[in-house]
């Protein structure tokens, strides 16, 4: 099964740190669960779609966001999903992110049909997943590593992309970016 998600990537220094956890739960032998997804960068997701008719949205997606201003978040928390087995990082959801959500959302609100209700206004929860599809055992084991290696930081929130997520047996097993544009950093940036 195929899906196409909407991600903000992170800047370097974050990127390293959530590596370095997905590697940490892995030799732990904890979990591989994000390691092994080919491909895959520590995001926060903004939407995700059943079906896209991909190059029309990425036209209409650059046109769009271009412009928009990259996004300092605090990164405060560390949470889990139980119903799904997730641990996650999970920003402030402050009113600049919640801005380029809802934005987003307005504008692609025809796609509404296809998207996963998880990630629309009103529903969302931004988070970046260290781990997911837990057992219980699992669940408790990976909170207790990550809790003991976290502390609080700042990410950037500096590229948007459309991805391409590869299913098999309801596990991702690959994320491979179709497009990616950067956002404009806050010093250079002009009114959206």
């Amino acid at each position: 099964m195929i899906r196409y998600a909407v991600e903000l990537f992170v800047d370097d220094r974050t990127e390293q740190y959530v590596r370095g956890l997905w590697k940490g739960l892995e030799q732990k032998g904890i979990t591989d669960d994000m390691a092994s997804i080919q491909e895959i960068q520590p995001h926060l997701t903004v939407a995700v779609y059943n079906e896209l008719d991909t190059e029309r949205f990425q036209d209409e997606m650059a046109a769009f966001m271009q412009g928009t201003l990259a996004l300092t978040v605090p990164v405060d928390i560390v949470g889990c999903f139980p119903a799904s087995g997730t641990v996650f990082l999970g920003p402030t959801v402050t009113a600049g992110l919640l801005q380029l959500h809802q934005r987003f959302h307005n504008r692609f609100n025809e796609l509404r049909s296809q998207a996963i209700p998880f990630y629309l206004p009103g529903r969302w929860n931004p988070h970046c997943t260290l781990a997911t599809n837990l057992t219980s055992s699992q669940l408790g084991k990976t909170l207790d590593y990550c809790v003991g290696q976290f502390s609080p930081f700042q990410a950037v929130l500096q590229q948007i992309g459309l991805v391409e997520l590869t299913f098999e047996q309801q596990k991702c097993t690959r994320s491979r970016t179709l497009f990616a544009m950067p956002l404009v950093p806050p010093d250079r940036g002009y009114p959206n």
